[in-house]
């Protein structure tokens, strides 16, 4: 029998199931149905043939994959699953449980190391203990000239492995380990890290869509005794969201890291693998070349891998500095890739007279402010209001009163990740100044420290943000001088009236 053509059902999670995210809402208004999402705020409005999948989510809350099953035909369906996981990766619905049956692929794992007698051990016993038949898995190590017990380990396994006779880098390793290797699924994993029993069960389904080039899933911090492992549980950068992304949207500089990374192998080779020339980044580079060649690539919050990640501090400072230095390289390499920085004109303003109103305390700076803001909220709502949503006037007044705000965070947040230390050197002489250029940095820190709810204060949180950014912007303005390009540090400029 052709084990790529079993069925094996996943019950233990129960059927999926499309949700709405919590503080989104479904509205019923002349004969018309609109999904408000408050965060960012938009609003999506409901095609008339689907107006009954979301009385549904209005009346029960969710939609079952199995009810839909019986309601479309099997090309109507596939259009309508379409639909709504585009409604997922815009933050508009969410997913539970997962497909309850998929057809099996056989897999071939790679796992390039060096070095990490005390990790592949765990990283291979967490891949045979996979909730995924063992049989459709091809598992290759690549050893890159390890100097300790690592090959011994390895072999203890049973499983495929290459030797090298001088060190290589990881990028070369991965693309021996696939040349050597021939089912049509790639999966990528790092030494350092175990995968959750789920990993293929949760993403081998995402390649029922023949559009699928490659997904990854989620990465979570494998220790969480230090105060720096629990830092790097919400602030790690292999941690890329918390819901679906897909490269076919909005965000270009969006990318999967190749520690948990599935690809098709027909893709892979089509773009030429990873580029050995890349020490780090190239995780990064692969997929902004995926997206160049019209791939699509995908990432679900699902197919966790946990990553031991770099837990003393000279080794995390270091590690983010190496982050840095990709940067440059990346973008002389992909010259399509454009930072860019919004300047929503009233919200500029805005943001400027209250600020001067603080400073100054005058209550014309105060009125000026005001006018602006209900500049705003009548132009949006002049705007919004053909769609009849009710309390709408409501929700336009919270979301202008919260745009301002939330663009001056992204200024500061670029602020702090490439110019806090130029800011604060320059700044030195005195300490008012000093003040000035500390002040947007902390406001960041204690935005994210809000969000992301570490388990730790925020001083020592604040110290590690800080140590972060800095090392990270000095491993970039190096490179930045060392390419002779400042393309990393000044983005392009987007005059919009609002935010």
């Amino acid at each position: 029998m052709d084990c790529r053509n079993q069925i094996v059902h996943f019950k233990e999670k129960g059927d999926l199931e499309f949700r709405l995210r919590k503080g989104n809402r479904v509205i019923e208004a002349d004969n018309s149905i609109f999904i408000v999402t408050n965060f960012p705020f938009k609003i999506t409005v409901i095609r008339d043939e689907l107006k009954s999948l979301f009385s549904n989510i209005f009346i029960s809350g969710y939609l079952n994959l199995s009810e839909l099953q019986e309601l479309y035909s099997p090309s109507v369906l596939k259009d309508v699953c379409r639909f709504l996981f585009t409604l997922v990766r815009k933050g508009v619905l969410e997913t539970r449980g997962r497909y309850e049956k998929t057809l099996l692929k056989e897999i071939d794992v790679i796992i390039a190391v060096r070095n990490r007698e005390k990790d592949i051990k765990q990283c291979l016993e967490s891949i045979l203990n996979l909730n995924y038949p063992y049989e459709l898995l091809t598992i290759t190590v690549v050893d890159d000239c390890s100097t300790d017990r690592t090959k011994n380990i390895v072999r203890s396994f049973g499983v495929n492995l290459i030797e090298l006779s001088e060190q290589v880098g990881i990028s070369k390793c991965r693309n021996l380990g696939v040349s050597r290797t021939n089912n049509e699924i790639i999966a990528f994993i790092d030494s350092d890290c175990v995968a959750h029993e789920d990993w293929l069960s949760d993403l081998v389904p995402a390649f029922d869509d023949p559009d699928l080039a490659a997904v990854g899933g989620k990465v979570k911090s494998y220790y969480l005794d230090k105060k720096l492992d629990r830092y790097e549980a919400v602030m790690s950068p292999l941690d890329v969201s918390n819901r679906w992304k897909r490269s076919s949207e909005e965000d270009p500089s969006f990318y999967i890291p190749s520690c948990n990374l599935l690809i098709r192998r027909s893709v892979f080779c089509a773009i030429g693998g990873f580029d050995e020339s890349f020490n780090v980044g190239e995780d990064v580079d692969l997929c902004y070349r995926l997206r160049q060649k019209g791939y699509i690539f995908e990432f679900r919050p699902e197919g966790v891998v946990y990553h031991k990640h770099r837990n003393r501090f000279i080794s995390f400072a270091l590690r983010r500095m190496d982050y840095g230095t990709s940067e440059p390289i990346l973008t002389l390499r992909h010259h399509h890739i454009n930072k860019r920085l919004h300047l929503p004109i009233l919200d500029l303003l805005f943001i400027s007279f209250i600020t001067l109103a603080g400073m100054t305390l005058e209550l014309k700076m105060v009125t000026i402010a005001i006018c602006l803001m209900l500049t705003a909220i009548i132009y949006e709502y002049t705007k919004l209001r053909r769609f009849h949503i009710p309390y709408l006037l409501v929700t336009i007044i919270k979301h202008r009163l919260r745009s301002p705000f939330v663009w001056a965070h992204s200024l500061f947040s670029f602020y702090s990740r490439y110019y806090l230390l130029i800011g604060g050197l320059i700044a030195l002489s005195d300490p008012i100044y000093f003040l000035t250029a500390l002040t947007p940095h902390v406001l960041v820190c204690l935005t994210q420290y809000i969000i992301r709810k570490p388990k730790l204060g925020f001083p020592i949180f604040l110290y590690f943000f800080t140590t972060e950014q800095i090392f990270y912007q000095i491993g970039v303005w190096y490179y930045c001088f060392k390419c002779r390009t400042l393309k990393p540090v000044n983005p392009i400029l987007m005059l919009r009236l609002l935010c």
